[in-house]
């Protein structure tokens, strides 16, 4: 329990962010941040207007090369019931992906657009095509994963929880190595879901970890009851921000819940906490303003919070999703993809606290972890 005097400070060191108290004069260095050397700034290659047609003729011979069948109900759409075999690969049970639930405070920050990019990004550097990653759009109210990769989905996740298709037959291949899990508008809370909805659910979740090296769980924007314990259940919590300061002090408020479910539900080793600055005007300032909070983190809840990566304000962006593709894959040499890029580095390369299998089992499945965080029964 913080004493009132603690959590005066704990606010006033917040409020040092919130009214733009951070010093960003040349070579000061502030306590928990790190100083990096710039990145260089890469040239961005123009990419001449695409050719009516060539996407969905792209994506055809990209889902024909994984050896799943034409849609001959709608030839001019891909993703739409052009679904991967059931029988296609043998996975062993025993083998488990690693769930990174990408969160945020507060909406407006970017943070589909950022799990959408992060998820093709570590796609392309999957050790193999075979397992890949998993894109989930976990947003119960306002799912738009798909608007942004140019999808029109027949199935999602509200088909999986009223028992009328699995979640193999939900999953739309993307591109190589890379599928989508739609959302759904309108679901009801996982909170209010009953026993055959849970079961059904579970069921989703243990194949997903089944069958992909690693799921990137896009959960909706805030800090509800929802999203608090799926990030709490999950192997790292990806919380993204903009140096803006209500969106920094909403970031440490999602923080903060996270730490705290993550000790009520008594999981093994908890979820690894990192932040994610989006939309940065310059990475000087965001590594700053991180290293505020990361501070504060710190001294105020005694958890570690570890900077994952900076993206840079960068027009492309914009200009990607006006045409509905990942920046990443549309302009690749932008600021913007090479800052996702490089969080999609370490991606598939770090394992929960321990390193070892061992460890690992510990913690056990997600959704052991998500049942425990929901105070419902497994």
């Amino acid at each position: 329990m913080i004493s009132g005097n603690a959590r005066r400070e704990e606010i006033d060191g917040m409020g040092r962010i919130s009214q733009g108290g951070v010093d960003v004069s040349p070579g000061r260095k502030e306590p928990g941040t790190r100083q990096r050397p710039p990145i260089a700034r890469e040239r961005t290659r123009p990419v001449p207007p695409p050719v009516p047609g060539d996407q969905a003729e792209g994506l055809r011979r990209l889902m024909q090369d994984r050896g799943v069948p034409p849609d001959r109900d709608a030839p001019g759409r891909a993703g739409t019931s052009a679904l991967r075999p059931l029988g296609a690969r043998s996975v062993p049970l025993a083998r488990r992906a690693k769930v990174i639930a990408v969160v945020s405070g507060k909406g407006g920050v970017g943070k589909t657009n950022l799990a959408v990019n992060l998820a093709l990004a570590a796609a392309r550097r999957a050790p193999s095509a075979a397992n890949g990653v998993a894109l989930v759009d976990a947003d119960l109210g306002l799912a738009n994963a798909d608007v942004l990769l140019d999808l029109s989905p027949e199935f999602n996740l509200s088909h999986v929880l009223a028992g009328e298709r699995t979640v193999e037959e939900v999953a739309v291949p993307v591109r190589r190595g890379l599928d989508l899990v739609p959302g759904a508008s309108g679901l009801a809370t996982l909170a209010n879901l009953d026993a055959d909805g849970r079961a059904r659910l579970r069921g989703a979740v243990e194949s997903l970890e089944a069958r992909y090296d690693l799921v990137v769980v896009d959960a909706a924007a805030g800090i509800a009851e929802n999203v608090i314990s799926l990030a709490a259940a999950a192997d790292e919590v990806l919380v993204v921000s903009t140096c803006e300061p209500t969106s920094v002090m909403d970031a440490y408020a999602a923080v903060k819940l996270v730490a705290e479910r993550s000790r009520l539900s008594g999981v093994a080793g908890a979820a690894r906490l990192s932040l994610a600055m989006n939309m940065a005007a310059s990475r000087r300032r965001a590594e700053r303003v991180a290293g505020r909070l990361i501070s504060t983190a710190r001294r105020f809840l005694g958890v570690r919070v570890g900077l994952r990566g900076v993206v840079l304000r960068d027009r492309a962006v914009r200009a990607a999703v006006e045409r509905r593709r990942p920046f990443v894959e549309l302009y690749p040499c932008t600021p913007a993809a090479s800052g996702v890029r490089a969080m999609a580095r370490t991606l598939l390369g770090w394992r929960p606290a321990g390193a070892g299998r061992a460890s690992h089992a510990r913690r056990g499945t997600f959704w052991m972890r998500f049942s425990r965080a929901m105070g419902v029964g497994a």
